[in-house]
């Protein structure tokens, strides 16, 4: 059986479009585990989708604890770890629970992530996730690197194509792989995809993208509703990550790269904020930009 798990937090509309396309699925259970929502999304969830299992947290523990959650408690032998904000293909958990029951047993799936217009998104990387290419995709042009350097290819295959790591949007993998990699790491609030696939690489467990399933994803619509946790979490779990995973000097010099680029965030920021048009979002976001700069400051990663 395939266990899709969804972390939801204040994006009901979202996730009942979500949940919507999931229905009809044969052997499939979905559990949504509930980040402390403000709306009604409990409410209304209990009464349109009764049979959905939910987990109420009554606080946002964060989106590699929730999956964890829902790890922990699912009865499926294979894992589905997918975003509110996406709409799965009629034909996507077929392709998928086929693949992931085939040869290799240990490996780590990507759906086929889509923009709403149909074009593909940036949910895999090819280069790596080397120390170099990490820090090297924090940098504000990092556009001139992946000229030289792709970083991305087409997803319009016809076989799943090795990577070097996907995105948590739509992430799968079976119970023996679990097994073997583990649980998310709660500390990579933001970047526990990216840590979820080093590991597996460490392993020796491969990463792939399955072009035949796919899924429509409309991008970070529950950060957008607390912009300054997110962007002050993207900025820790990657100095987390650093630290974690390349030791002290990469981390100095991904410390070094933030102390710079920061302050020129939240000038910019503050100029837009001036102005009428997403006063608040302006506001919310140099406040992100602050903590994660006397985050950066500190000498701890935690």
């Amino acid at each position: 059986m395939l266990s899709i798990i969804i972390v939801s937090y204040n994006c009901y509309d979202y996730l009942r479009s979500c949940l919507l396309s999931l229905q009809g699925a044969n052997d499939v259970e979905v559990i949504v585990v509930d980040n402390a929502s403000g709306d009604d999304t409990i409410e209304r969830l209990g009464r349109e989708f009764p049979t959905v299992s939910l987990v109420k947290n009554p606080v946002n523990v964060g989106f590699p604890a929730a999956n964890n959650q829902g790890l922990r408690i699912a009865a499926g032998n294979l894992f589905l770890l997918l975003n509110p904000d996406t709409i799965v293909d009629g034909h996507a958990l077929i392709s998928l629970v086929e693949f992931l029951n085939s040869e290799p047993v240990f490996k780590i799936v990507g759906l086929n992530v889509r923009n709403p217009d149909g074009s593909q998104q940036a949910s895999f990387s090819v280069q790596g996730v080397g120390a170099l290419a990490f820090i090297v995709s924090q940098l504000p042009f990092r556009g001139w690197w992946t000229r030289i350097f792709p970083n991305r290819i087409s997803a319009d295959h016809s076989e799943p194509f090795r990577v070097s790591s996907v995105s948590g949007c739509a992430l799968a993998f079976s119970e023996p792989t679990l097994q073997r990699v583990g649980l998310l790491d709660e500390a990579m609030f933001w970047a526990e995809d990216l840590d979820y696939c080093f590991r597996a690489a460490k392993l020796g467990i491969p990463v792939f993208v399955l072009p035949s399933a796919r899924v429509k994803h409309f991008v970070g619509q529950s950060g957008k509703t607390n912009w300054r946790r997110m962007i002050r979490a993207q900025h820790e779990s990657r100095i987390v990550y650093s630290a974690k995973h390349f030791g002290f000097c990469p981390t100095v010099l991904l410390r070094f790269l933030f102390l710079v680029l920061l302050p020129v965030k939240i000038f910019a920021r503050l100029i837009q904020a001036c102005g009428r048009k997403r006063r608040t979002e302006m506001i919310e976001r140099v406040k992100g930009y602050v903590d994660s700069f006397a985050f950066t400051l500190g000498s701890g990663t935690r």
